[in-house]
């Protein structure tokens, strides 16, 4: 999903949030959803920062976080690139650094372990709300768990 500058700007989680909550209607939609998608940001080539150094992008994504609590399911996390910056807008992040095989974040680890928590819990009501068994929360719960142990966190 391509968020551009203006959205951001304008903090307009709309499009994503509609689109999110339309997938969680059925269990069909849902599943085909899991790790399915991307959220790249554009229009900031030109910025010497990174994005969770960016209030803006930070409030946007905060935002995001607050009207989809269970973003995480959606996120492709296989590919660590593709939520670790996510994450370090949500966890007040001093750097997040990586090699071939893990990113090294220096953000608050309680701010880290509170969302990953929510998530969980929020990814967990809404499969059990779907009337999906325990037994595939497990696996969707532990998949995420090992795709998250990529990131390396460091406390600040």
């Amino acid at each position: 999903m391509q968020i551009p500058q203006e959205t951001i700007q304008n903090c307009d989680t709309s499009e994503y949030v509609a689109l999110l909550n339309v997938i969680t209607n059925s269990i069909q939609s849902f599943e085909e959803a899991y790790q399915k998608y991307v959220f790249l940001v554009s229009g900031y080539d030109d910025d010497h920062r990174e994005l969770y150094q960016i209030p803006e992008v930070v409030e946007f994504i905060t935002a995001l976080n607050s009207e989809l609590p269970f973003w995480l399911y959606f996120v492709n996390t296989s590919d660590k690139r593709f939520f670790s910056w996510m994450i370090a807008c949500l966890c007040q992040a001093m750097s997040l650094d990586q090699d071939d095989e893990k990113i090294y974040a220096d953000f608050n680890a309680d701010a880290y372990n509170e969302l990953i928590e929510t998530q969980f819990n929020n990814i967990v009501k809404l499969m059990s709300r779907l009337g999906l068994g325990e037994s595939i929360q497990k696996k969707v719960l532990k998949e995420l768990s090992a795709n998250l142990a990529s990131l390396m966190v460091v406390e600040n």
